[in-house]
């Protein structure tokens, strides 16, 4: 963390103001004699040097405290997107005994499912949430009849081509827009889904998939994309052993992302950009690498894009087995809580009254 540091300054401006004292003509007439100059000098440098002192204290203290506003900001920040990343798992983990437990769910029961939760007004930002199943390679032709049978004639898994296993998205919540694409979709065929998705396998786990453009983007307001995956296993199987785990899954419920959607969304009414023109940038791996950077807040105001900064802090985020890393940033501007009224009143007036007790010991000579 760095802020600006001006005490060197304001000692030279001191010490220019006692020479500057030396060489005034309105002090040389009012202390003619050398010997009645040193007096009003050492009576100036105390006063001018109790004001720096003083102001000094001032000013520490003012950045002192913007600097926790700053840091208490940003763990406010951060414990609002790990809560957020915790009730997303909270709510996987239900719909995931939901199907568990279900000799067999249709679209129907799904939505009527999704919209009881009220996601919507409870996890605003949130892309969908849907359901996976595994497909294994002799009952692919039979799964494609199954969905088409249910109004989608042109449903086919993509992308086409001969795999181990398949795990096409076949139900998605809000079923509308953008979420259209995503069915059909075989998430296990991707590098970066798939090992999210055997981590929360074989551990039993929710897990978030690193940097990826979802299915759902279109060439418009493109977003960078997350996934959380949470396993759903037979019912009635042991699940002690990774290879038990293995033997017992079922599929997976997930919940896509749209990171600029989502983080709007925790931050809703903090308005972190608005208040204190804290700049976050959130990154999927701990070097801060910009090909990693998963989402950047809104661009500083043109009148701070050359100010200078204040605070920087790094933050990471841990949810089981990944974390995020958030970067904050403050700029010097007056929503940053730095308020130097108290440090020039305390100068202006030290000085006037340095000033004026000199005029005062020429009164008295």
């Amino acid at each position: 963390m760095s802020i600006s540091n001006s005490n060197r300054s304001q000692s030279d401006s001191l010490f220019d103001l006692i020479r500057k004292f030396f060489k005034n003509k309105t002090i040389r007439h009012l202390y003619p004699e050398r010997k009645q100059v040193w007096p009003a000098s050492a009576l100036l440098a105390g006063g001018l040097l109790l004001t720096l002192t003083v102001s000094l204290l001032l000013k520490s203290n003012v950045e002192q405290n913007a600097k926790k506003e700053f840091n208490f900001a940003c763990t406010e920040l951060r414990n609002k997107i790990s809560a957020r990343l915790h009730a997303h798992a909270q709510m996987l983990r239900s719909a995931a005994t939901f199907f568990t437990y279900s000799d067999g769910i249709t679209r129907n029961e799904w939505r009527n499912y999704y919209a009881s939760q009220k996601i919507e007004q409870n996890l605003p930002g949130v892309q969908g949430f849907g359901y996976s199943v595994i497909v294994p390679p002799d009952q692919l032709a039979r799964h494609e009849k199954e969905i088409q049978s249910e109004g989608f004639p042109q449903y086919s898994v993509r992308p086409a081509g001969k795999r181990e296993i398949y795990a096409p998205v076949i139900y998605l919540e809000p079923f509308s827009g953008r979420n259209l694409r995503a069915l059909g979709y075989d998430v296990f065929s991707e590098p970066v889904r798939r090992k999210a998705m055997e981590t929360a396998r074989d551990s039993d786990i929710a897990a978030l998939t690193g940097k990826i453009m979802l299915v759902q983007e279109t060439n418009a307001n493109i977003q960078t994309g997350t996934i959380m995956y949470v396993p759903v296993y037979k019912k009635g199987m042991p699940l002690e052993t990774i290879e038990e785990r293995r033997r017992a899954i079922k599929g997976w419920v997930s919940n896509p992302n749209r990171m600029n959607d989502l983080i709007a969304g925790i931050i809703g009414s903090y308005e972190i950009n608005g208040i204190k023109h804290i700049h976050l940038k959130i990154f999927d791996d701990s070097s801060y690498n910009p090909n990693t950077l998963l989402y950047d807040g809104s661009e500083l105001p043109d009148d701070h894009s050359i100010s200078p900064l204040l605070f920087s802090l790094k933050i990471p985020v841990p949810f089981n087995s990944r974390q995020w890393y958030l970067l904050l940033t403050q700029h010097k501007s007056e929503a940053a809580g730095l308020d130097y009224g108290k440090v020039w009143l305390a100068a202006a007036g030290g000085t006037s009254i340095s000033v004026l007790s000199i005029c005062s010991l020429s009164v008295a000579n």
